[in-house]
């Protein structure tokens, strides 16, 4: 069965008038191009800055959310993309991460370590499952044990 991509992560088109430069550096993707393009950027990216101090450049990371935001640009904004395998491997990731949410998959309990010793409850169960699909979430348990089961290696 295959799933439906979404739309805002489909296949923008580059055809046409190109607003700007994609380029990819220091694991951080630099968006150069006209003002307009650049203002949206702004909104689009709050926590983007400026690339290098240079007022025609913005750079960004290469989160799922960010990479959704990014092709949703780039279908207002053509761009003369110059790292297309980085952003195609960004939005191959991106869009596996919305199937598995969407078909549930993400939702499946994750089990214990062998080294694990004692027993969890269904909600810490639950709470382990959600840390080890959201990579950037800190799992916090009063539980009083002392111990508490912080990430997944």
């Amino acid at each position: 069965m295959t799933m439906e991509i979404p739309d805002y992560l489909k296949e923008p088109s580059n055809s046409g008038h190109r607003y700007g430069e994609l380029k990819f550096a220091k694991g951080k993707f630099v968006l150069t191009g006209e003002p307009i393009v650049l203002e949206y950027a702004k909104r689009v990216f709050p926590g983007c800055r400026l690339w290098r101090g240079e007022e025609s450049a913005v750079v960004f990371g290469a989160s799922s959310r960010e990479i959704g935001d990014l092709n949703w640009l780039m279908m207002r904004f053509p761009l003369e993309v110059h790292c297309q395998d980085k952003l195609e491997g960004s939005r191959r990731r991106a869009v596996k991460k919305w199937q598995s949410r969407i078909s549930g998959e993400d939702l499946k309990r994750t089990v214990p370590p062998p080294e694990f010793i004692g027993k969890l409850y269904p909600y810490q169960e639950e709470a382990v499952t959600f840390l080890a699909n959201n990579k950037r979430a800190l799992l916090g348990d009063s539980m009083g044990l002392g111990k508490t089961w912080s990430s997944l290696a």
